[in-house]
């Protein structure tokens, strides 16, 4: 019955914890009520995925944690619990890109054959989907690994490939740990100007968005930084400053930074506070089963030793040292503390001496040939898709632009006839207009011709009208004149026959 249960709650997570409206409450609320142990260890790893996607290192850190604490007492390595999560067949492929390159960033210490594989699986499947976030995850994830394995060129090339993407759709968690990364390669160029303006601008969107963790890990870059530049007064400001914060957020780093803490002591003289930052270093990083501090912290003690004339602590640590080194195959700790060995023994004993220096050549070859023979398959393998990649990038872009120039000589010759019928019909308007204020005088000049037709007709009507009646006037005042005389001559007749 148990069995079915933790299958069923298994089925649950793959399915419900990270669709596309999950809820990191609803996961934090289920890691809080399960008792089983290997249940809980899975919501606690995809809780930390979710946070990892989206470089929230703080929540994240404490997933991680969570489910490492976890996997210690079920027997599982950290790399162990996050390839369980990809065995689940319902889990969305965007919790896989996450999984994947969260499994290349752990190997990416480690193991540099495995972090290019899941890196570039992360890498091919985010870039299949169309999932710019887990594409910018798995491409700075691949350039730590590639950074691990010293080719800084490729490293710088994916984090500015990883911080275009970024600032294109503006993932300000993205942008920060592509600035942290580029400040880390140039750290180990030796260009420590830029490193620091990196590791500044890196914090400064750490500042912006709360970025605890990674802000932390700027400070103890620049305490790092000017370490190198021995101004030691700067690396104490700065160390000092990631030593608080490490101890409060109990962040993961606290071993580093008190490993360069005591550095910048010895070298100010103060060896008795280095001794302390020193031990207080190692014994964190064996609780954080961190080989590779661990063999640079007593490599640093033994150095140390033999400066104060202790030869037996000397080789005490310094074969602590190698011995860290070997565990994790860490090429660069291996022959700097096999080398360290080889001079320590080289005025007491030869035979230990060129014992130490054989074995650590051929540690070093061994390790060499075999990151190389696997290493170089996939870089190969990365490089041709990479470039497979790009050209089928430009080959798109290079569809896109002609779409888009037919689109844009579509639209030209669209607008070049829209031109012409709005001239067409501009010049139509302005005819129309023309004959219509023609037709308008016209009517005009018909109205007034009209007109004086009329005034004329009148005209004439009047004149005869007056001319008919002009004629009885005539008759009558030439009649009246008649008269008249008529008149006068009867008065003189009357007055001459008139009587005397």
């Amino acid at each position: 019955m148990k069995i079915y249960t933790i299958a069923f709650h298994f089925a649950f997570l793959s399915s419900t914890a990270f669709c596309q409206d999950h809820s990191v409450d609803k996961l934090h609320e289920q890691l809080s009520n399960t008792e089983n142990d290997t249940l809980r260890m899975t919501i606690a790893a995809e809780s930390d995925i979710y946070f990892y996607g989206n470089r929230k290192q703080d929540s994240s850190l404490y997933y991680f944690h969570v489910a490492e604490n976890i996997g210690k007492q079920l027997l599982y390595t950290n790399t162990d619990i996050y390839k369980r999560l990809l065995l689940y067949f319902n889990q969305p492929d965007t919790i896989r890109v996450l999984t994947m390159a969260k499994l290349c960033n752990l190997y990416s210490t480690t193991n540099s054959d495995s972090a290019l594989f899941f890196g570039q699986k992360a890498l091919d499947l985010s870039r299949q989907i169309k999932y710019p976030k887990g594409e910018v995850n798995a491409l700075l994830d691949l350039a730590l690994a590639i950074y691990n394995m010293g080719d800084y060129p490729r490293s710088m090339e994916l984090c500015l490939k990883g911080l275009q993407i970024s600032e294109k759709y503006n993932f300000i968690f993205l942008k920060a740990t592509a600035f942290d990364h580029i400040g880390n390669i140039y750290l180990d160029m030796k260009e420590y100007s830029k490193c620091i303006s990196y590791y500044h601008q890196s914090m400064e969107f750490c500042r912006g968005v709360n970025n605890n963790y990674l802000y932390n890990i700027g400070q103890a870059n620049l305490l790092a930084s000017y370490l190198r530049l021995n101004q030691l007064d700067s690396a104490l400001y700065y160390g000092h400053l990631a030593e608080k914060n490490a101890r409060t957020i109990n962040s993961d780093i606290i071993s580093w930074t008190l490993h360069s803490l005591g550095e910048v002591y010895l070298q100010k003289g103060n060896r008795t506070l280095a001794i302390k930052y020193f031990k207080e270093g190692l014994e964190i990083s064996y609780k954080q089963n961190n080989a590779k501090i661990a063999a640079g912290v007593n490599l640093s003690l033994a150095k140390l030793y033999k400066q104060n004339s202790q030869p037996d602590s000397s080789i005490f640590y310094a074969r602590h040292s190698l011995s860290d080194a070997l565990q994790g195959n860490y090429f660069t700790e291996i022959i700097g503390s096999g080398n360290f060995l080889s001079e320590l023994y080289e005025s007491i004993d030869t035979k230990e001496a060129l014992h130490y220096s054989r074995k650590v050549i051929a540690a070093e070859e061994d390790l060499y040939n075999l990151n190389k023979k696997y290493a170089l398959n996939n870089i190969t393998d990365f490089d041709q898709k990479e470039r497979d990649y790009e050209i089928e990038a430009e080959t798109t872009a290079y569809k896109n632009r002609l779409k888009q120039y037919a689109l844009l000589t579509g639209l030209g010759v669209f607008l070049l006839v829209a031109f012409i019928l709005f001239r067409n019909n501009r010049q139509k308007n302005k005819a129309n207009n023309i004959l219509a204020e023609t037709l308008t005088d016209l009517k005009s000049t018909q109205s007034q011709l009209i007109q004086s037709e009329k005034m004329a007709s009148l005209g004439e009507l009047t004149a005869g009208i007056a001319h008919e009646i002009q004629n009885p006037l005539n008759f009558v005042n030439n009649f009246s004149e008649v008269s008249s005389e008529m008149l006068e001559e009867l008065d003189e007749e009357l007055e001459k026959g008139a009587p005397r």
